[in-house]
């Protein structure tokens, strides 16, 4: 018999049988109850849920983050971009990275090079530029961000949604969608 992709040992002369309107039966037991013997000695049943258990056990997903990892998690990840994108400081914003940066940005370099490399240019060709964050929300060891990205208040910039992962409170790894804010827009619902 077949579980959840474990198999668990069944005798030669068990046999599952369909019944109509009822689920499969396990027909060798019921025959042995009915003979007076013994299905099999309590501690080969008690071997078999155990068994089941720790197979069960080890198939369920690691302990989910707690409340206060989570929020710490997104504090990190504030922290990370007021460094980067405000205050255009590499040597802080590392402080926030994990020992390698993973950027999945097609039109961005990987690693913690390629955001330095970012953050210079910004530096140098983009001083006013800052970014707001508008909303944060935290599932575990990601992080979901929609901020606006401006070269001051009278640029309308752009919509950012960014997907952060972190590793023992530090940023890894990096995912983002940027929209254009538009001059005239189809509707009245704003971006942010």
């Amino acid at each position: 018999m077949s579980l959840c992709s474990f198999s668990v040992p069944v005798n030669k002369e068990d046999v599952w049988e369909p019944s109509p309107g009822r689920p499969l039966r396990l027909k060798s037991y019921r025959r042995r109850l009915r003979d007076g013997r013994k299905s099999e000695g309590k501690g080969r049943t008690m071997i078999r849920i155990l068994s089941l258990m720790l197979l069960l056990t080890l198939a369920l997903p690691a302990r989910a983050a707690t409340v206060e990892q989570m929020e710490a998690n997104k504090k990190t990840v504030w922290a990370l971009y007021d460094a980067a994108f405000n205050k255009k400081d590499m040597t802080l914003a590392r402080t926030y990275l994990g020992p390698h940066y993973k950027q999945h940005n097609p039109m961005a370099k990987d690693d913690v090079a390629g955001l330095a490399g970012f953050v210079a240019f910004l530096k140098a060709k983009s001083p006013d530029f800052q970014v707001e964050l508008l909303r944060e929300f935290a599932d575990g060891d990601y992080v979901i961000t929609h901020v606006w990205g401006h070269n001051g208040p009278n640029d309308r910039g752009f919509i950012a949604m960014d997907i952060f992962r972190l590793e023992d409170g530090k940023v890894v790894e990096h995912w983002d969608s940027v929209q254009p804010i538009p001059a005239k827009a189809m509707n009245s619902n704003g971006m942010k």
